[in-house]
């Protein structure tokens, strides 16, 4: 009786009387004849599982043999958690290829602080706990596995890279769990854009045109990479230059309007072999927040904060 509750198993500590997790009630049970060295053990109507903190180690009962079973080779006190319900049938293992089926269409909300909407045309929206929003894309790789877009567009990563994947699914409810090296999170998954994340009932991106530009003159573009501002920045001139920092070294160049695409040259930059190329840029302007598009709207995503 008593005791804090948790959805999770990642905030599982020894002062813990009981907590919520796959659907079930589990109770902290101490002291209890156990393994040696298990620092908490814990059980519900159908299973007792020992674990320690010290090691990476999981004790399930046997009660037919009247014997505890170690489990190793797991990352976290999380997932060897999650693993042993796994082996118990108290969750189901997800595959990668089920995780990116899951996600398409849907909106997806991680614990761990953001929210993302994965649009059937490849587009992505994501909010952060702050609130910040920006957007990217998503493809399918040649498994048909997800990739995308992260922090704006500044790289890319594959579910298919996962170090030490493990998605689950209580088997009696909808609640999903996921983790890979570095990074555990709960997850609820809801179908459509639930949060409006694509701007639908709330402020939307407008584009920039050539007679809107001039809004932006003299004033700081500080690049935003999803949760706080960036040193790098840019000062658009109404003399068709910019100038700027980035990557703590000068950055210049030259642009012009064309249909109402952003084409900007490089004359000065860290990366000189980004230098005398043009790009012409799909701008939209929300609130403080300017993202661009490259490749005229069809490539990769950043968002500048007008200072």
């Amino acid at each position: 009786a008593g005791g804090k509750e948790y959805t999770t198993a990642f905030a599982l500590t020894s002062t813990v009387e009981k907590f919520n997790f796959a659907a079930k009630v589990w109770t902290y049970l101490n002291p209890i004849p156990g393994p040696n060295d298990y620092s908490f053990l814990v059980k519900n109507d159908d299973v007792f599982i020992a674990i320690s903190s010290t090691a990476d180690t999981v004790y399930e009962y046997d009660d037919a043999a009247d014997q505890w079973n170690q489990r190793t080779g797991v990352v976290s006190t999380g997932v060897l958690f999650d693993t042993s319900l796994v082996d118990t049938g108290e969750l189901q293992s997800l595959t990668r290829l089920e995780y990116t089926n899951l996600m398409i269409g849907n909106t997806v909300e991680f614990s761990a602080g953001s929210s993302i909407y994965y649009r059937e045309d490849g587009a992505k929206f994501s909010r952060r706990s702050g609130g910040e929003e920006f957007q990217g894309t998503w493809w399918l790789d040649n498994e048909g596995l997800i990739c995308e877009q992260i922090r704006g567009g500044e790289s890319d990563y594959c579910i298919a890279d996962a170090e030490n994947y493990l998605f689950t699914k209580s088997t009696e409810s909808d609640s999903y769990n996921y983790s890979e090296t570095g990074f555990v999170s709960s997850v609820t998954i809801s179908a459509g854009d639930t949060l409006a994340l694509s701007g639908d009932g709330a402020s939307q991106y407008v584009q920039i045109t050539s007679e809107s530009i001039s809004e932006l003159f003299d004033k700081s573009l500080f690049l935003f990479n999803g949760e706080e501002l960036e040193d790098d920045f840019i000062i658009v001139r109404n003399d068709g230059t910019f100038d700027g920092t980035w990557n703590e070294a000068p950055i210049a160049g030259s642009w012009e309007m064309r249909d109402n695409f952003f084409c900007r040259v490089l004359t000065v930059f860290f990366d000189q072999s980004r230098t005398g190329t043009e790009d012409c840029q799909l701008w939209e302007i929300k609130d403080d927040s300017v993202r661009g598009t490259r490749d005229m709207g069809n490539g990769s995503s950043f968002i500048y904060k007008i200072r």
